[in-house]
């Protein structure tokens, strides 16, 4: 009875309250915690503050100033995008446009070349299917194409081709009667009066039978107009050689030619002729500037002897109806040559081109201009360079110009005023809300500390209660049991001590469950103490020189009867460390087998906190290995490329040392039981992470332990890592420290 009544004392006086209502009615006061009086202001963050607005105040004007030249140059830079954008697109579409109607007149060229395939047959020779081809190019083209075979003027090739090509007319293109036919009758002709001004005619016209040129051309050639897109054609028969910018364009693809045939290449010598106006009957295009395109035929079988020419019409107008997108407004665009630099001028509204007026007229002062050489590439050397230049007008410029400059001097002054009262006011929020945020995270963890303290000490009364309550129990069951010699009454009376033995023992169980509940609660409790000590930086190290080996051996002793009763392998392998002998120690030997020189290394650190980081480990190690697995603690040294200084340490909070490290020390606790994930090993260290915790640790812990043990690590300048094949494969826990020679040693 002495030792029930003990046990009953001690229960009752446990606890840090001693009020009638037990250590559970502590009460928790919160006047710390009461929301304090805002902070003043310091009176140099205020004169901060002062300043700040002063110079705010003293910029407004300078601001204001700055933001209508800015807006006006932005307004400008976006004008000038705008017009770099359009015009780009603009003369890339007028050369591309050029390459395209080009193209189409060589490829009505070639097939002319090809249907005549011998330079002996012309130029007596035609394209059966002309109209409806050429008019079928004519919607890229949009001006008129005309096959003109090269004639020799005079003689019988003269005559011969004029009877060739009434007979095609009349007899195989079956054109209206007097297709091709003058006044004086039928033949080549040309306009004027004749070569020596006595041909006169009412239609204007004379019949020519010779090279000559009233602008003196050198090349003696007929060009006669044979055949053409619209089929019937008024101007049938006429010489294209008389009119000097033809001739022109004419003789340098003849020049060309010849220099071609000389090289034998096949340069090209297409020629356009400079600019002129000229109508056109075409009912979708406006009569206007055109240039007149030379494009050289060649008999397939022998292709360096200019034999004719296509004759294409390239209309200006045409070639900017899609230049520009629609709303353009606001540009003229001068086309030029190299010889006509005043040219034509168009102007630009709504995206269309409309022709403006002979030469270049534009405003005086345009702001912007945009110039591109626009055929490099498409024709002989020696031909009209076309230009195409495009100005801005004032028209254009008022479309990017408003009056946000103006608006944005004024309101420059408001809104430095307007951003400075923002500034102070969000300031004010913004300590406020980090003052209240602060105070509560203050009170949490108070309350952390608080419930740590306050609650581990009575459930610690009733664990050391229930261990005394057991004490009890086994002293029962050991002396409570009658002799064998006892009377038929005292039988009976033993049986009943037997029936309330057995109740005793359930009671034991019973204490012994609420007892390891209480004890994981304690433990978890513990765990919320330290994380919040190392969240807050406020975890204190007391330090001492710990003979690591030897600490490490004593912690892997105290877990063997565990690994045992849980059928698992606990060794401590230090092989891959120097030994006495060659050979290296062998798994689970004592560090009494290493050399002199590392078995005398130190770890400095808290000696309390190491333990509790291997604790952790090896606890996690035997909870998850499986059953008749090996958990191996690991041992080696690393050395880095850096060479070690010594370091100055305050061991036993008041004796100083300095030491000097040798290496790092890397601990493995390595385990064969479930493994884990990738995405696991990722998030093993994260605060309140546990894996299948119902099924590997029944509920219990904090899913703290790693957490704080990786803390307590860093706090050492150590390293706490985890490695993991995957699942069923095991898992990896490394540990690194420095490790230091003793004092007044040297490293070995």
């Amino acid at each position: 009875m002495q030792r029930a009544k003990s046990s009953s004392s001690l229960a009752s006086g446990s606890g840090t309250n001693n009020n009638s209502k037990g250590p559970t009615s502590t009460v928790f006061s919160n006047s710390k915690y009461k929301e304090t009086p805002e902070l003043k202001t310091s009176k140099n963050v205020l004169y901060w503050r002062i300043a700040f607005l002063l110079f705010l105040c003293c910029t407004a004007a300078a601001l204001g100033y700055g933001a209508y030249w800015f807006m006006r140059d932005a307004e400008d830079r976006l004008a000038q995008e705008r017009f770099d954008s359009v015009t780009e697109r603009a003369l890339a579409v007028a050369q591309l446009v050029i390459e395209e109607k080009k193209k189409a007149t060589d490829a009505l060229a070639l097939m002319v070349g090809s249907a005549n395939p011998k330079a002996s047959a012309w130029p007596n020779v035609y394209l059966d299917g002309y109209q409806e081809i050429a008019t079928s190019l004519r919607i890229i083209t949009k001006g008129s194409l005309s096959f003109c075979p090269l004639v020799v003027p005079g003689g019988e090739e003269q005559a011969s081709f004029e009877e060739f090509a009434y007979d095609l007319y009349q007899n195989v293109l079956e054109l209206k009667e007097g297709a091709g036919e003058s006044e004086f009758g039928q033949g080549i002709f040309q306009f004027g009066r004749g070569e020596f001004g006595n041909d006169t005619w009412p239609d204007y016209r004379f019949h020519i039978t010779s090279g000559w040129t009233f602008h003196g051309s050198q090349q003696e050639i007929l060009t006669p107009f044979l055949q053409s897109d619209f089929g019937y054609h008024s101007v049938l028969m006429l010489n294209t050689h008389y009119e000097p910018f033809r001739a022109r364009a004419q003789d340098t693809s003849i020049v060309c030619s010849e220099q071609r045939m000389e090289a034998q290449d096949y340069r090209e010598c297409g020629t356009i002729t400079d600019l002129l106006w000229s109508p056109t009957a075409a009912k979708d295009v406006e009569d206007g500037p055109a240039g007149i395109m030379m494009v050289p035929t060649y008999p397939s079988l022998d292709n360096l002897t200019l034999t004719g020419f296509i004759v294409g019409k390239q209309l200006w107008s045409d070639l900017l109806e899609h230049a520009f997108e629609t709303g353009v407004t606001g540009l003229d665009v001068v086309i030029r040559t190299d010889t006509n630099t005043e040219g034509f001028t168009y102007s630009v509204t709504d995206g269309l081109a409309a022709f403006k007026s002979n030469g270049t007229v534009v405003d005086s002062d345009p702001e912007f201009l945009a110039s591109r050489h626009i055929n490099p590439k498409y024709f002989a050397d020696n031909t009209a360079q076309y230009f195409m230049d495009i100005y801005s007008t004032d028209e254009f410029m008022d479309q990017y110009r408003t009056n946000n400059p103006r608006a944005a001097c004024i309101g420059a002054v408001a809104i430095v005023f307007g951003t400075s009262l923002l500034f102070f006011l969000y300031d004010y929020f913004v300590r406020k809300e980090f003052h209240d945020k602060k105070n509560l995270l203050d009170a949490k963890r108070q309350f952390v500390r608080f419930i740590s303290h306050e609650v581990r000490t009575p459930l610690n009364t009733v664990c050391m209660g229930l261990a005394l309550l057991k004490q009890e129990f086994n002293h029962f069951l050991e002396h409570g049991s009658s002799s064998s010699t006892a009377t038929e009454g005292e039988q009976t009376a033993s049986n009943k001590t037997t029936e309330f033995g057995s109740k005793v023992r359930e009671w034991m169980d019973l204490s012994d469950q609420v007892g390891q509940n209480a004890s994981a609660s304690v433990a978890v409790l513990s765990d919320l103490l330290h994380y919040d000590k190392i969240q807050t930086g406020t975890l204190t190290l007391e330090l001492s020189t710990i003979p690591i080996f030897h600490a490490m051996e004593k912690i892997v002793n105290e877990f063997k009867i565990a690994a045992r009763e849980a059928g698992i392998n606990l060794y401590l392998d230090l092989s891959a460390l120097p030994s006495k002998s060659n050979e290296g120690p062998k798994k689970d030997t004592s560090p009494s087998s290493l050399s002199e020189g590392l078995r005398a290394a130190i770890v400095v650190g808290d000696s309390v906190r190491l333990v509790q980081v291997f604790r952790n480990l090896l606890s996690n190690g035997l909870k998850f290995s499986k059953d008749g697995g090996d958990l191996i603690i690991r041992a080696r040294e690393t050395h880095t490329s850096k060479s070690y200084k010594e370091k100055e340490f305050m061991i036993n909070k008041d004796e100083p040392i300095s030491l000097c490290q040798r290496s790092v020390l890397v601990i493995d606790v390595v385990d064969q039981g479930v493994g884990m994930t990738r995405e696991q090993v990722k998030t093993v260290f994260v605060d309140g992470t546990q894996f299948n915790a119902n099924q590997f640790q029944a509920g219990g812990g904090s899913g703290l332990g790693l957490s704080i043990a990786r803390g307590i690590a860093k706090e050492h300048n150590g390293t706490l890592t985890c490695h993991s094949e995957g699942m069923g494969k095991g898992s990896t826990f490394t540990l690194t420290l420095p490790l230091y020679n003793p004092a007044n040693a040297t490293s070995m």
